[in-house]
């Protein structure tokens, strides 16, 4: 689950769900960390991150990743529907 993050660019992550695919404990994701670009687009308040997530269910996806304490950084993630 996300919410915008309003103060800054991107979604901030509110809730990683079991079994979602950023659960995976080597992504070191958690609530708090801050989705800033998918596939290399940058995510403002004017972003439909539906339409660059649409038809990517099972597809490589790269996130660019602001964690709420430390470096940001790039994982890969494969979206569910």
């Amino acid at each position: 689950l996300y919410e915008n993050d309003g103060a800054a660019n991107g979604l901030r992550i509110a809730e990683v769900l079991d079994e979602g695919p950023l659960a995976r404990a080597e992504l070191g994701i958690a609530a708090g960390d801050t989705i800033v670009a998918i596939d290399g687009t940058t995510i403002d308040a004017t972003t439909n991150v539906f339409a660059l997530l649409n038809g990517k269910a099972g597809d490589r996806v790269r996130l660019t990743i602001r964690p709420a304490q430390g470096d940001q950084r790039e994982i890969v993630v494969r979206p569910v529907s």
